[in-house]
């Protein structure tokens, strides 16, 4: 005689012995909200909840919150320390379920977040009957902070012996707008006076040109861009551009 699926189930939970439980506990944590405007109320930032069932004979359950964060380029997370985060919060006793969240502020642009969550469910003795653990969907902040830099176009003779006009296109390659920053002109070693320069849209650039002393042949120029360190930027590391000397002599 063929067993139907009912019968089946039906005939497992008969061999399960008195007070057995037939599945394991099933915990969840999710990321319940994550807000990326930070021109919004409330700026970025991620709630995320963690939720448990009772197993029979449950008398109390607790749950732990632990941030983790993904700073781009790295491909790998790592633990942040938030304060309120890392202790165990415990359920009253006696309930059915136990649902629990944590929120963190001051999210930082480029970056991701998710949340460990941590189970541990308790006798009326006070030992741990289970424990369990769950990572919730990942909270992704864009980088919309600018991103200026600096390409050297041309370079000509000053009208002046020694000098030499230096013409660079600076742009905003970044996705939010740049404020005033300033511009600094090294050569042969010799920072120039700094060049204010009134600040760039996403995406807009601006050619500028800066005068200097004429530099020598085999010799190398640089610009600086937001010489001050005055721009939030997505990425610090291009604000330099350095090009041999162009004379021949």
């Amino acid at each position: 005689m063929r067993t139907t699926p009912i019968a089946l189930v039906l005939l497992l939970a008969a061999a399960l012995p008195a007070g057995a439980v037939a599945a394991t506990p099933a915990p969840d944590a999710t990321l319940t909200t994550c807000r990326t405007d930070p021109a919004a109320a409330g700026g970025r930032y991620a709630v995320f909840t963690g939720s448990m069932p009772a197993l029979p004979g449950t008398a109390r359950m607790a749950m732990r919150f632990d941030l983790l964060q993904r700073r781009a380029p790295s491909p790998a997370f790592t633990s942040v320390v938030v304060p309120k985060w890392g202790g165990w919060d415990t359920s009253r006793p006696g309930r059915s379920s136990f649902s629990f969240s944590r929120r963190v502020n001051g999210l930082a642009p480029g970056s991701d977040y998710s949340a460990v969550v941590r189970f541990r469910w308790y006798d009326a003795d006070g030992v741990l009957q289970h424990s369990a653990r769950r990572v919730s969907a990942t909270c992704r902040q864009p980088d919309t902070r600018p991103d200026v830099r600096a390409a050297p176009m041309s370079a000509e003779r000053g009208q002046q012996p020694g000098t030499a006009t230096y013409t660079y296109v600076v742009r905003n390659a970044g996705k939010g707008p740049a404020g005033p920053f300033d511009l600094v002109l090294t050569v042969a070693g010799a920072p120039q006076a700094a060049q204010r320069l009134g600040g760039l849209d996403a995406g807009e650039e601006q050619v500028v040109t800066l005068a200097g002393p004429l530099c020598q042949p085999g010799s190398t120029i640089s610009l600086k861009v937001d010489a001050s360190a005055e721009v939030d930027e997505r990425d610090e590391s291009d604000n330099v551009v350095e090009s041999a000397c162009p004379f021949m002599g």
